[in-house]
């Protein structure tokens, strides 16, 4: 049995039989086994809207961090809004601080990031964890819609990264990824898996709009297990670095 799959086992002997369970990629063989708490949030049941205009950030940080403070959970932002409607969910950063969290963005759901460049806080990245955080997991046939286009016009100002890792024992599956304004998946990351992900950016040259340093994924850790992805995109597909975790 691999050192992840011994360590989740280990875990889970450990922890009470209705604390965690095991969510893994859908894609491909998959490496690792993250624990995530039982519990379910709904970010409608926390105010959000889905409605592509309302800012949903504080309703979705505050899904994340009851569940999180809970002991970890899953933060769910449903495909319809409340009118039944197909939910576009626009926020700015997120912050994901409590172990075992999963963010589920199901098919038909999308997490549309604000383009408000002149309100956006600060450097903060869109979706990023607190240091040292263990087990997370971003899942779901979902998409998070960058909007990258008003960004990439500012190449030389800040431009947040889609998502900013810095962890063990995490996992993205399946979700796409359209136009990060910056680097796509920066993970500082060990006993990382991305399965089944997809992110997509016009060239950075050659057309009218190109985008700007849109790497899919910059690795920074060991080990890091990458299958069954699809990047079409404006810079490096997978740029590996030292490991800096």
């Amino acid at each position: 049995m691999p050192m992840t799959l011994r360590f989740a086992a280990l875990l889970l002997a450990l922890a009470p039989t209705d604390a965690y369970h095991v969510v893994r990629a859908t894609k491909g063989r998959p490496s690792q086994s993250i624990l995530i708490g039982d519990k379910t949030c709904s970010v409608l049941d926390s105010g959000a809207k889905g409605d592509g205009k309302t800012d949903d950030t504080k309703a979705i940080q505050k899904a994340l961090d009851e569940c999180g403070s809970a002991g970890g959970g899953t933060v769910v932002l449903p495909a319809k809004t409340s009118n039944g409607d197909d939910a576009k969910y626009l926020s700015k950063a997120l912050m994901i601080s409590y172990d075992h969290t999963e963010l589920n963005i199901p098919s038909g759901s999308t997490l549309l990031v604000s383009n408000d460049r002149k309100n956006w806080p600060g450097e903060a990245d869109i979706i990023a964890t607190k240091k040292g955080v263990q087990h997370i997991a971003i899942t779901g046939s979902g998409t998070v819609d960058g909007q990258g286009a008003e960004w990439w016009a500012h190449r030389d100002d800040f431009r947040p990264h889609m998502v900013q890792f810095n962890l063990k024992y995490g996992l993205i599956s399946d979700v796409l990824f359209r136009d990060p304004p910056n680097h796509c998946l920066e993970l500082f990351a060990d006993e990382m898996e991305v399965a089944g992900a997809r992110v997509t950016a016009p060239p950075s040259t050659g057309i009218s709009k190109p985008s700007h340093n849109t790497d899919a994924i910059d690795v920074h850790g060991t080990p890091f297990h990458v299958h069954d992805c699809h990047f079409d995109n404006g810079d490096d597909n997978i740029a590996a670095h030292a490991n800096h975790t």
